[in-house]
């Protein structure tokens, strides 16, 4: 696909020789700042925007960056955030005219720009102020559906390569979306079931989606360079965030189904602990393990009839929540037991918990409990909605126990049967 900067359009996979060779040495910081600022503001709504501002503005090579958001009047851009560096003076005003500003055409024209300071500077920076070795400003433009939300301004000391940009241009896009999400959670555009739903969807995918697009990106740049010794890293991390869509695309699936009556189990005799296992990995591969240690306890074998696919995607939803609800560092214990003739699948975390009030609706589709708000987790809230389902139509129950900042601990609990009905 080819991208646009100013009125010259370039591939950003083809790359500009000439640009990579020059500006090798500044290539790696900034690069890094976006790739951090993709992973940092996921989930983080309206608060994305101050720290993808901080990031990109510790960059050596950027001496200052900012974000600017249309006001309500529509006429005008507010400054929302801006962090400058090397004595860089403090910003004048707050405002940009939408129509007059060149920050504000470079928005309304819809794709980024970069052009010399002296055109731009005075909007920006105190009047004469601005120091010798400012030469650029770089305009990337927010939208959201083809709407106007407002433009990432960045200051440089030296011409931003092709890459740069596109990557700059994808994180505009997600932070597009990160602001409307913080829009939506507040209440502030009408919304129907339906329409939330869907831009929730494009949320969840959006985000692992850029970070997808940054990796193969920097694949290709590395691979083109001849330095394949990076190259397996990226393409894991892309496969980690392949993972996290899937996880994402099944559950609506499931949910489709599930409205439709057709979310039926299609039994097998199989090791439980397998499907545990194999749970386990998937969440591994999201890179949320990382931050968390998942460890297994299942003594025995325990043998029933399941549907693999399906149990483990309820084990899946259930860790991924444990993973996001705990801070850092955080156990998560998954232990695998039989009662009489009954499996129990118990996964205990000890995570930010949920109120004894909210217990009672953590099955409700879409519905995040007043903690889960606060940490501004992301997901669709069907998690626990269709693993219930599934679970139902397995014969078992789902039980949920926790305390406000005491640990969460999901039960699960199947019939143990040795034998699969003739019409499953």
């Amino acid at each position: 696909m080819t991208e646009h900067v100013g009125d010259r359009a370039y591939d950003p996979l083809a790359g500009d020789a000439a640009d990579v060779s020059d500006l090798a040495e500044g290539v790696p910081s900034l690069i890094a700042a976006i790739t951090r600022s993709s992973s940092g503001i996921a989930g983080r709504g309206d608060e994305a925007i101050p720290l993808l501002v901080r990031h990109l503005g510790q960059v050596p090579d950027v001496w200052g960056a900012g974000m600017w958001l249309v006001a309500p009047d529509g006429a005008t851009l507010r400054r929302r955030a801006f962090r400058g560096q090397h004595d860089l003076p403090i910003p004048r005003g707050g405002t940009l005219d939408v129509q007059h500003s060149v920050l504000g055409r470079i928005m309304r024209g819809g794709r980024p720009a970069q052009i010399p300071a002296r055109e731009v500077v005075a909007e920006i920076l105190t009047p004469d102020a601005a120091p010798h070795a400012l030469r650029w400003v770089v305009g990337v433009p927010v939208t959201h559906v083809e709407e106007p939300l407002g433009i990432l301004g960045l200051l440089t000391t030296r011409q931003l390569t092709s890459e740069e940009i596109a990557l700059l241009t994808v994180l505009g896009r997600q932070v597009a979306s990160e602001i409307t999400m913080g829009q939506m959670e507040s209440g502030r555009p009408p919304s129907t079931t339906m329409t939330t739903l869907v831009a929730q969807l494009a949320h969840e995918l959006r985000t692992p989606l850029t970070g997808l697009r940054g990796n193969v990106q920097l694949a290709a740049i590395a691979a083109r360079k001849g330095d394949y010794t990076r190259v397996p890293a990226r393409l894991e991390a892309a496969m980690r965030l392949v993972d996290t869509m899937t996880g994402v695309i099944q559950n609506l699936q499931d949910l489709s189904r599930l409205e439709r009556g057709r979310l039926v189990p299609r039994l097998v005799l199989a090791d439980l602990s397998g499907t545990v296992q194999g749970a386990i990995r998937r969440v591994e591969r999201t890179g949320l393990s990382d931050r968390h240690e998942i460890s297994l306890d299942a003594p025995e074998p325990i043998e029933t009839s399941h549907d693999p696919q399906q149990m483990e995607q309820v084990i899946y939803n259930v860790l991924i929540n444990a993973a996001t609800y705990s801070p850092s560092g955080g156990p998560i214990t998954v232990r695998l037991f039989r009662r009489s003739d009954t499996a129990c699948i118990s996964i205990a975390d000890r995570g930010i918990g949920i109120p004894v009030e909210e217990l009672g609706r953590v099955f409700e589709p879409s519905f995040r409990g007043t903690l889960g708000r606060q940490v501004q987790a992301s997901g669709l809230g069907l998690g626990l909605t269709i693993s219930r389902a599934i679970v139902e139509r397995h014969g078992g129950t789902i039980d949920i126990e926790s305390r406000n900042g005491g640990g969460t601990t999901v039960t699960l609990r199947l019939p143990i049967r040795h034998s699969v009905a003739p019409d499953s």
